[in-house]
């Protein structure tokens, strides 16, 4: 999936995952930097794995980031 790469299927699950929890730390408001908590994102894309590659794709306006 990643020719010339030591990226597995299972390191590349973990990133999104990883990612992804970040991402709805920083979308829901909890996220911190130096001067406390970033504002909560009004519209923020997920990584979303899709078969040999990872795109980015909107959350539905009516879930709960």
């Amino acid at each position: 999936l990643c020719p010339g790469t030591n990226i597995d299927d299972v390191d590349r699950g973990d990133f999104l995952e990883y990612h992804n929890l970040i991402r709805r730390e920083i979308a829901r408001g909890q996220a911190q930097n130096n001067a406390g908590k970033l504002n909560p994102a009004k519209e923020m894309y997920e990584l979303v794995g899709r078969n040999s590659f990872s795109v980015l794709l909107p959350k539905p306006k009516y879930s709960n980031i």
